[in-house]
C-alpha cells in the first residue's frame, strides 16, 4: 500500500479509538450518577441497557465501579465510633441500648453495623 493509503486508515482507527475512550468516559459517568442515586448493582445494568443501548455484565459493573473507588457500603473508623460511643455514654449518665447508641451514631454521621456497636457497648461495661 502506498502511504497515501495508509493515512485515511491511521485516521479512522484513530478517530475509532478515541470513540471508544469517549464512550468509556460517558458510561463511566453514567455509571456513577446513577451509583449516586442509590439504583441496585441490577438496576444499573439494566438502565444502561434499556435508556443508553450500553450492554455491560453485572461482573463487569462490579470491575468498573471498583475502578472509579465506589464502594456501597463505607463504614467509619472504628476509634472514633468507640471514642462517640464512651463519651455518649459518660455524659448521659446512663448506659442505652445498642440500637440507640446505633441511631445516635447514625445520626452524627458516622457509618457503623449494629453488632459493632453493641460490641463496643460490651467492652465498655465491662471495663467499668
Amino acid at each position: 500500500m502506498v502511504i497515501t493509503q495508509l493515512v485515511p486508515l491511521i485516521l479512522k482507527r484513530h478517530l475509532w479509538s478515541t470513540n471508544v475512550y469517549n464512550m468509556d468516559e460517558d458510561r463511566d459517568s453514567l455509571i456513577s450518577s446513577y451509583f449516586q442515586e442509590g439504583l441496585s448493582y441490577s438496576n444499573i445494568v439494566t438502565v444502561l441497557r434499556e435508556s443508553h443501548g450500553i450492554q455491560i455484565s453485572l461482573l463487569h459493573l462490579h470491575r468498573i465501579l471498583r475502578s472509579l473507588t465506589l464502594r456501597q457500603r463505607v463504614y467509619s473508623d472504628a476509634r472514633s465510633v468507640g471514642a462517640f460511643v464512651v463519651n455518649s455514654v459518660e455524659n448521659s449518665g446512663r448506659n442505652h441500648g445498642y440500637r440507640i447508641m446505633r441511631q445516635r451514631c447514625v445520626a452524627n454521621g458516622l457509618s457503623i453495623q449494629t453488632h459493632d456497636v453493641a460490641t463496643i457497648l460490651l467492652a465498655y461495661t465491662e471495663i467499668f
